[in-house]
This record gives C-alpha cells, sequence and structure tokens, in this order.
C-alpha cells in the first residue's frame, strides 16, 4: 500500500464493493461535443460581462442589479460577473448560492449536500454551531445513517508558489462501499496534501457520528479513505466549477466526465441556471434588471 495514501480496506461483505468506472485524466471525454451553450446561455453570460471589472471600462457609473434570489442567497450582476469571469474564481458566497440550488434541484434519493460552511466548522472541531448540529442531529424524522451518499464541499487554504490562496474539494461519504472519498481536480491519488487534509475533515465527521450516531447500527469509524482520480483542471481558476460538477454527478462509481476546455462552458451554462430556475425569487424581474446593466459613461 502507498503510504501517502489511504485506501478502504472495507468491503467485509461481498455486496459493498463498488467498481470506479474512471475517466481519463488527460481531460479527454468523449461527451465534450454533446456539451454545448446555447444562445440563450451565451447571450445571458455577455450581458451580465457586461459589469465586470476586468473587461468594463474605468469611466463607468455601472449600476449592480440583483438578478438571483433563493430566500438566503442572492446575487447581483457585478460579483457574478466577476466569478464567472475567465480568470474568475467562485467565491464562498457563490459556492453556498450553487449549493443550494443543487440541493433544490437534486433527484437522486439517498443523496445529500452539505453547505459547505459545515466541512470549514468541522475542520476546527466546532460542533456546537446551530449549522452543524441542524444537519448531524439524529431526530425521529431525520437521520444521516439512512443516506446512500453524503457530499461535503471543501475549502482549503493551499499554496499557489509562493502565495496563499483558497481551494475547492469534494469529500463524500459512500455508504455503500462504507468508505469516504475525496475528489479533488488538483491534487490525485498519491497526493499527501489532500490526504492529511481530508483524513483530518474525517476524523471530525467520525467524532461528530459518535456524539449523534453512537446508537445506530450504521457505523463509520473503520470507513477509511479512498481518492478519486477525476479530471484535472486546466488552470488554478477552476477548482469552484468542478466541485460543484462533481457533487452534482458523482453517484459512488461513475467519474464524472469533464472534457478540455469545458469550464469555458461551466461559466455559462452553470450561472444561466441559477437564474432561470422556477425557485429563483427574481423570476420576473431577471430579464429587465440585466437588460438594464449596459455601461454607461460618466460625463
Amino acid at each position: 500500500m502507498d503510504g501517502t495514501v489511504v485506501q478502504s480496506i472495507t468491503p467485509k461483505v461481498q455486496a459493498h464493493k463498488v467498481r470506479v468506472n474512471n475517466a481519463s485524466r488527460f481531460l479527454v471525454s468523449p461527451f465534450d461535443n454533446l456539451i454545448k451553450v446555447n444562445s440563450d446561455q451565451e447571450n445571458v453570460y455577455q450581458k451580465i460581462m457586461l459589469s465586470s471589472k476586468h473587461i468594463r471600462p474605468s469611466q463607468s457609473n455601472l449600476k449592480r442589479y440583483q438578478i438571483i434570489k433563493y430566500t438566503d442567497n442572492w446575487v447581483v450582476t457585478g460579483d457574478l460577473a466577476d466569478s464567472i469571469h475567465v480568470r474568475g474564481e467562485l467565491s464562498n458566497h457563490f459556492m453556498e448560492v450553487g449549493i443550494d440550488y443543487l440541493r433544490r434541484t437534486n433527484k437522486v434519493e439517498g443523496k445529500m449536500i452539505m453547505p459547505y460552511q459545515l466541512s470549514t466548522f468541522l475542520i476546527i472541531g466546532q460542533f456546537q454551531k446551530k449549522v452543524v448540529v441542524s444537519y448531524f442531529k439524529r431526530r425521529s424524522d431525520y437521520s444521516l445513517s439512512v443516506m446512500k451518499q453524503i457530499s461535503f464541499p471543501v475549502l482549503e487554504e493551499v499554496s499557489r508558489g509562493t502565495k496563499e490562496g483558497n481551494h475547492w474539494y469534494c469529500l463524500s461519504m459512500n455508504f455503500q462501499a462504507e468508505r469516504f472519498e475525496a475528489l479533488d481536480s488538483m491534487r490525485g491519488e498519491g497526493s499527501e496534501s489532500l490526504t492529511k487534509h481530508a483524513n483530518a475533515l474525517i476524523s471530525k465527521i467520525k467524532a461528530l457520528w459518535q456524539i449523534h450516531y453512537a446508537t445506530s447500527k450504521v457505523q463509520i469509524q473503520d470507513w477509511e479513505l479512498t481518492i478519486i482520480n477525476v479530471p484535472v483542471q486546466e488552470n488554478i481558476f477552476n477548482c469552484g466549477f468542478h466541485v460543484l460538477y462533481n457533487i452534482e454527478y458523482w453517484d459512488g462509481q461513475n467519474i464524472p466526465q469533464i472534457g478540455k476546455g469545458y469550464a469555458y462552458k461551466l461559466r455559462r451554462i452553470i450561472p444561466y441556471k441559477w437564474i432561470t430556475v422556477d425557485f429563483n425569487e427574481e423570476k420576473n424581474n431577471w430579464k429587465e434588471n440585466l437588460n438594464k446593466n449596459v455601461i454607461r459613461k460618466d460625463k
């Protein structure tokens, strides 16, 4: 066994064996040509980008218009443009918007997607935070032990050469295979830093499970980490988009397919989905607000 990667020693029962259908590490996807940006998505993207600080003239009095609202999560044009720009990175706020969207649109029975704040609090042992208790506490009408898969978006501080930065990856609990799985578009099997960070978070999840599920038939103390080799990102800016895609499509067996140049498409497809979904409280106003979003030079 490679000393830097903890692999599953589970399956105690033959039925728990899960074969992972691997994707290429070289960004070649047979589905890449099937996933296209349509004219509506491109049009909305270009209108949003009119408010980007990266492309707008310095002499402008551009306003910020709200175009997305999901109860407690909201989005304005300028901030969205700066995140979906070609060199933009998904901020914590936009990751939460994306996770909120995925949670509401998830149709997979037995799959739960956790808010990103959960892993942030868990890694530092803040088990008493309201959001942590809310999602972990076992109740008569709620239990994580009946789930088939639980996905955690994880934000980690990493080094980028001489600079410190943030990086997103996904940690998943696979109840069929009885293991934890890390999906990281920047690091794969053999990465000491990924293994170390993921195992630190796993130890907190196990401790919290002992608090709320000590009497459950489902115990996770013997579960170990398997690193799933997903396709790598092309630059340092795309990790957030990869995480949203991996969380949506990882089913515990089939590697999410993402091909070369696909992040370019995700930067158009994902915000369009966020904006046009029925539960967007700005669904009757976003077109008008977006059309107001034109550059007006100061006199």
